[in-house]
């Protein structure tokens, strides 16, 4: 791709089930935000417009309603609507919507970690160019 993120980025952990960032192995539960500046470089002779994404894997949060329907041939349709919980941007929040990044060069965004409660926390940030999309987990660990 003609895109990529750098792994000179704070935390940034190259692991056997994919690259991460980490926020911390044993951040105190009401610390203050923990801050990761992630940099994304475009290898290109041409700038590039990037939309940014996040989600976050918090288990218990209702992130999708699924609804199945079976029509009078046995045709099954099923039927999948993202609720307002699961687009909430908590623990992991992401700063940028959009960047451009100029041909040869870089864009950093911010990506936030809010310690609020015990726990594992796993997240995943997307940078979507054209057709191309990079992600990179997110996984911060929070103790008492």
């Amino acid at each position: 791709s003609f895109f990529g993120f750098m792994k000179h980025t704070l935390g940034y952990t190259i692991g056997k089930d994919g690259d991460f960032v980490s926020f911390g192995n044993k951040i105190k539960v009401g610390s203050e935000k923990v801050i990761r500046r992630i940099t994304l470089e475009n290898f290109s002779s041409d700038e590039i417009t990037v939309d940014w994404s996040i989600a976050n894997f918090v288990k218990g949060r209702h992130y999708v309603d699924v609804k199945l329907d079976v029509d009078d041939s046995g045709l099954a349709k099923i039927e999948a609507v993202p609720t307002e919980e699961g687009a909430v941007m908590d623990p992991f929040k992401l700063l940028s919507e959009k960047t451009i990044i100029e041909a040869h060069n870089k864009t950093v965004v911010v990506v936030e970690f809010t310690p609020d409660k015990v726990g594992e926390f796993r997240g995943c940030i997307a940078a979507k160019s054209g057709e191309f999309t990079h992600s990179l987990d997110l996984l911060a660990i929070v103790c008492d």
